[in-house]
């Protein structure tokens, strides 16, 4: 009876719970299913637009190059003058449409990035490449001058800029006095107005900027260098002795022009903070940790302490390791109290056998004096200009 009743209330737990859950997965599905609430599936096209938003959308004049680029490298891809090909017998193929037909099937195929806004502009501009391939072409014209300039109207010959393909200043001897780049240049947008290099400026970059000097001059064009890095601002000269005013790490010398600044001995006091050392360096300075032995140092390494730091101590004029100073000491004791012991030996012995004692004792004094000369050579601090000089003269 108790096994039926147990049966029983289990089946009832389990209806009610699958009861429950299927009103739940039907409120759902109402709810998700409601007009005008937002689905939660992805769009497709998101991910298609973030991908786009990176493209780089050429301009109408460095497409039209592309094009040109891409149809050069097919041409040079169908010369079959040096290869032993069928379509190369015919003595018409340089200059027929069958070779046109095979440069155009590949076009912008090499554009990478730039694929479908070449192949856009390529269609757009077909008549126009038949045309130039048939007629143009043959009377010395070039593919870039008759799509791109003439006929596209999207590019200038160099030394031209904008709508109207105006001149760029100084066309066409030196464009810019030769010190700068014409701004649109050799396609139809910008304004012509000179990009100077960073040496020079003015409306037509004949000016030294600002840290260059002028060493030499003609019509009014002058020739510049950079000056020398301890100047501030402008200079009359190269080097040192040619700054108009010094940067901030050097002093002005009336003989040699600005000079470096050590500030690691000239300040007054230390320009590190505690636990650091300075190092001087070409108009300025840097600061560098102590090593972990220091608790204030003047300079590198546990030989240049002002003072050790917590458990080190001095010893020869370096900060040790308390652990290590302890084991030493250590290990000195049990060395001699080795030797004692020996000596105490050696006694005993003697009292037996003179001649086997005698015997003993040498050999222990030839130990001892081994011993004591190898600790001394082990532990004795290394110098590193005596490692550096003794690497030279090996």
């Amino acid at each position: 009876m108790k096994i039926e009743c147990s049966s029983l209330l289990r089946s009832l737990v389990i209806n009610y719970f699958s009861f429950f859950l299927l009103i739940f997965l039907q409120i759902n599905f109402i709810i998700t299913s409601t007009p005008g609430q937002p689905s939660p599936s992805v769009n497709p096209d998101s991910s298609n637009v973030k991908i786009n938003a990176k493209v780089r959308v050429l301009g109408p004049c460095q497409l039209c190059r592309e094009v040109v680029r891409s149809f050069h490298r097919g041409f040079k891809n169908t010369d079959y003058s040096n290869v032993d090909h069928e379509v190369a017998k015919s003595t018409d193929f340089k200059d027929s449409s069958q070779r046109l037909i095979q440069i155009k099937e590949k076009l912008c195929s090499d554009a990478k990035n730039f694929e479908e806004q070449c192949k856009e502009f390529s269609s757009k501009h077909e008549q126009e490449i038949d045309h130039w391939w048939s007629d143009e072409r043959k009377q010395g014209i070039g593919l870039h001058d008759y799509l791109c300039i003439d006929k596209g109207k999207v590019c200038c010959p160099d030394g031209m800029f904008g709508p109207n393909c105006s001149f760029c200043p100084g066309f066409p001897e030196a464009i810019c006095n030769g010190h700068g780049s014409c701004k649109g240049n050799g396609t139809r947008k910008g304004n012509g107005k000179c990009v100077c290099y960073v040496m020079y400026k003015g409306e037509l970059c004949e000016k030294c900027a600002t840290g260059y000097f002028k060493i030499s001059e003609k019509d009014g064009i002058e020739e510049c260098e950079k000056c020398d890095k301890s100047c501030l601002g402008q200079c009359l000269g190269s080097g040192p002795k040619g700054c108009h005013a010094c940067k901030e790490g050097y002093i002005w010398d009336t003989d040699y022009g600005c000079l470096d600044i050590d500030e690691c001995i000239e300040s007054p006091k230390n320009p590190c903070q505690h636990n650091t050392f300075c190092v001087n360096v070409e108009g300025s300075f840097q600061c560098f940790e102590c090593d972990k032995a220091c608790d204030g140092c003047h300079g590198d390494g546990p030989d240049s302490c002002t003072k050790c730091a917590v458990d080190f101590v001095m010893k020869e004029g370096i900060c040790v390791d308390t652990k290590i100073r302890d084991r030493e000491v250590h290990l000195e004791k049990s060395r001699y109290i080795t030797y004692l012991g020996l000596c105490i030996a050696t006694c005993i012995i003697f009292q037996k056998n003179i001649y086997i004692a005698s015997i003993i004792g040498l050999l222990v004094a030839l130990y001892i004096t081994a011993a004591e000369y190898t600790v001394r050579d082990v532990t004795r601090p290394s110098n590193p200009l005596e490692e550096v000089a003794g690497k030279l003269f090996e």
